[in-house]
């Protein structure tokens, strides 16, 4: 167990690092003191591709050849996100440029960024209570089920979700390299693990998929790019906050268009949902199973559905990304979106706590048979599962017109008083069985033992 809590606690410095930085930038703005992108540099480099009005009333026009901003000459957009982050607004940027052979310098009074002026709910949602929210109750799920390989998948969704709808605008390079790391991981983990653990979930949870069984090639097929374009995304990201000229030639040696990633992820987080459907439809799929995988695929898709609508109908329409201009809409599907989570939390530790596991290898009654064969079989327990061994007096103790109980009402005892401890346990499925028998006399012995894995 200890490697997995040192590998989540490495998972949570990352998060903590990550999204720490992005709510204090938010926190920072929301009090005014955010500074906005006075200029923005591109190609070729170091050239203003962008500028506001305060730069534009300072002498700067798009075009321009930077020299130095503050004395200091960038060499990837960290020196000018280092530069901006210490300033405040009303603060001066000294820009030197260089145009038509002449050089000239530029004083530009800084204006406070207002992200947040005028979307106080969609702040409070995306970038407070959904972020937090998630990282909460994934590494919840994670340190209460180490050895799950289910729960890390959970994990992976979680963190990637925290970092949806994030406005790009609040840019971590302002935090020098601690601000390039998180920049890095987030750029990794929301568009890419979030996805893949999305599609491992589908194939995976609550069995595996017959389709990976069949077609055991298929996931490894669509994890291979899926991991080649989140290294190429990360190193293009540490590049362009390190040194702008080597991300250039990065970007144009690999020209993916962000359309056909976007494609490619959406095509990957399909297979959450057609793998979940399709084995809630499988009939040689336990019962409980099934149960809740239902729980997971209705609850996620109510979750998803407004947002995924409002982006499809703004993309299209509107020909933007959703926003405030949106007024109820947005409301009503980020209120949706934050469901989320908590649905997959939900599922992985409290139903996972009821879910019910036979071992049904063996072979015939003992003694009954001479020669006989015995299967063995193993069973992964984790702490705070439960253990339930039983005759078959217990599940076919019968009442007096010779209805059996049944392993159905078994099952639905124990959930009854599964946090008890196990010795309640026993007397009040023995009294259970007892009252459905309603006085028929006993016909076979009945012999229970119940355990809790500590």
């Amino acid at each position: 167990m200890r490697k997995y809590y040192l590998w989540l606690a490495a998972i949570l410095a990352l998060v903590l690092l990550d999204q720490g930085i992005f709510t204090i930038d938010v926190v920072r703005d929301i009090g005014g003191h955010y500074p906005s992108n006075t200029i923005v540099l591109g190609d070729p480099w170091p050239t203003i591709v962008s500028i506001n009005n305060r730069a534009v009333r300072a002498g700067l026009l798009r075009g321009d050849r930077v020299v130095s901003i503050d004395g200091r000459i960038p060499a990837g957009q960290m020196d000018l996100r280092v530069i901006l982050h210490h300033k405040h607004p009303g603060d001066f940027l000294t820009v030197s440029i260089q145009r038509g052979g002449q050089v000239s310098e530029h004083r530009v009074s800084i204006a406070p960024l207002g992200l947040v002026s005028d979307g106080w709910f969609y702040a409070c949602v995306m970038f407070f209570l959904v972020p937090w929210l998630s990282i909460a109750l994934g590494f919840w799920v994670a340190v209460l089920r180490p050895g799950d390989k289910r729960a890390w998948l959970v994990l992976g969704i979680l963190v990637g979700m925290s970092g949806l709808g994030r406005a790009g605008i609040l840019d971590p390079f302002g935090w020098g390299l601690p601000g390039v790391v998180a920049a890095v991981f987030q750029e990794i983990v929301s568009p890419y693990g979030w996805n893949v653990c999305m599609m491992l979930f589908g194939f995976y949870f609550p069995q595996r998929w017959n389709l990976d069984e069949k077609l055991p090639w298929l996931k490894w097929v669509l994890l291979a790019p899926a991991a080649a374009l989140a290294v190429l995304n990360g190193t293009s990201r540490a590049f362009e906050a390190l040194s702008y000229p080597s991300f250039a030639a990065l970007r144009d040696a690999f020209p993916i268009p962000d359309w056909a990633q976007t494609v490619f992820m959406m095509v990957i987080v399909c297979f959450f949902f057609i793998g979940l459907s399709t084995k809630l439809r499988d009939a040689s799929v336990p019962r409980d199973d099934r149960r809740r995988i239902g729980l997971l695929y209705f609850g996620c898709t109510i979750a998803m559905t407004p947002m995924f609508l409002l982006f499809i109908f703004d993309g299209v329409v509107n020909h933007r990304q959703p926003g405030d201009a949106d007024g109820r809409w947005l409301t009503f599907s980020l209120m949706m979106m934050s469901l989320f989570p908590i649905v997959m939390a939900y599922v992985i530790v409290v139903e996972r706590a009821m879910e019910v596991l036979r071992l049904e290898t063996g072979g015939p009654p003992v003694g009954l048979f001479r020669p006989s064969r015995y299967q063995q079989a193993e069973l992964a327990l984790t702490t705070g599962d439960l253990l339930i061994l039983y005759t078959d007096g217990i599940s076919e103790a019968e009442n007096l017109v010779e209805d059996e109980w049944g392993e159905d009402a078994l099952i639905s005892a124990v959930r009854t008083c599964a946090s008890a401890p196990p010795a309640e346990m026993i007397s009040t499925i023995m009294r259970l069985a007892d009252a459905f028998a309603n006085g028929a006399p006993q016909h076979d012995d009945m012999t229970l033992v119940v355990a809790r894995v500590l």
